[in-house]
């Protein structure tokens, strides 16, 4: 059985033996989160722990590092009977997703993507990696040569806003970084997930509830006045009934009344809103067909723990699922009652990058339902 632990990084004091544990990632929410809670078998004065509020932190099953991060809640109660101990936390990136940015600079000129992005985090303290899949990318200057911070913006959100029209997928992967990488980047699980073989449960959940046939996205440059903003929508002419002149069709929804419309921050020009749009059609549609499967070990047989943004091969005639996918989310729990269990979300590994996309261009590639079998 795997064995999981809540290391405190400044004097490297593990604590284990916990009666329940939750631990989750997600390529949707660049910040992981855990809890842990505990009740009589531990000494009777908690204060003594050195579970304090603000103290830096390590995850770890069988010493593979799991989430690196702070705690940011303790709970204790007690009664005649004993004591409950619960211990709450993030991921180190929580900052960029709580804070609005306040750095010296508000506005980058002829900066690269990659540059604009470490700045931002290095006035957080958190050190950025950039991966080979897209390193030439974060290399290339953003649109006009400029790039401005809202006044209010939080640093996430202008983080995910000049990433997402790159295909650029800001990961944190638990070790501590925030990492720029492509989806599906991160490695094959060496165990597939299969029906009798390691399945305990699971749960397709397919919706059309956040899906539109048609998406524009408006926004303005600079030079560029109101009347000018269905160019820059990415439409032609003001015609926007011909879908040929549109930046992004979902040709599964039927009901072409259904319109996205979104006005992109910033200064952009036509190709970012086309790209935009894209985004926003492909990631709504591919997480429009998930799969949840709930597996019974936290280790695949090889003993490594499952991996964010790694593929899987999916065998599951239940769902008429035979390849390979992404693994966009997981969670990691433990109690009493059901043991150890992992959660696994899988997507259309196409989920996150637009770019593949419009190699394919055929939006049934993200309908693992009507038009692939799945």
């Amino acid at each position: 059985m795997s064995e999981i632990k809540l290391k405190i990084d400044e004097n490297d004091i593990a604590y284990s033996g916990w009666k329940e544990v939750r631990v989750t990632q997600s390529l949707n929410n660049i910040c992981g989160a855990f809890s842990f809670y505990t009740s009589e078998k531990y000494p009777e004065n908690p204060q003594e722990w050195d579970l304090h509020l603000g103290k830096k932190c390590s995850i770890e099953i069988d010493d593979q590092t799991v989430l690196v991060g702070y705690i940011e809640d303790v709970n204790i109660d007690y009664d005649s009977e004993g004591h409950n101990i619960q211990v709450m936390g993030r991921d180190v990136t929580c900052d960029l997703v709580d804070c609005t940015y306040n750095g010296t600079s508000r506005e980058w000129k002829k900066q690269s993507l990659g540059n604009i992005v470490k700045a931002i985090c290095n006035s957080f303290g958190i050190t950025v990696k950039i991966e080979n899949s897209v390193s030439s990318i974060c290399r290339e200057k953003v649109t006009d040569g400029t790039l401005t911070s809202a006044e209010g913006e939080m640093a996430y959100e202008l983080i995910s806003r000049i990433c997402k029209a790159k295909s650029i997928l800001p990961v944190c992967y638990g070790d501590g970084f925030l990492t720029l990488t492509r989806a599906g980047t991160n490695g094959f699980a060496y165990d597939p997930i299969q029906l009798r073989y390691n399945v305990l449960s699971a749960n397709a959940q397919l919706s059309n509830r956040e899906r539109f046939y048609k998406y524009i996205v408006k926004g303005t440059s600079v030079g560029i006045d109101e009347k000018d903003l269905w160019e820059i929508a990415g439409v032609k002419n003001n015609n926007i009934t011909d879908s040929k002149n549109i930046a992004a069709i979902d040709s599964i929804i039927k009901r072409q009344n259904r319109v996205f419309t979104k006005i992109a921050d910033g200064n952009v020009d036509i190709k970012t809103c086309n790209d935009l749009a894209d985004w926003e059609k492909t990631t709504r549609a591919g997480n429009s067909r998930k799969y949840i499967y709930t597996l019974v070990d936290w280790t695949q047989s090889d003993g490594n723990i499952w991996k964010l943004n790694s593929l899987v091969n999916v065998i599951d005639p239940m769902f008429n699922l035979k390849k390979n996918l992404l693994i966009s989310d997981i969670e990691y729990s433990f109690s009493d009652n059901s043991g150890t269990t992992v959660n696994l979300t899988v997507v259309s590994k196409s989920t996150y990058n637009i770019l593949q996309q419009k190699i394919t261009e055929k939006n049934s590639a993200f309908d693992m339902n009507e038009s692939e079998g799945q």
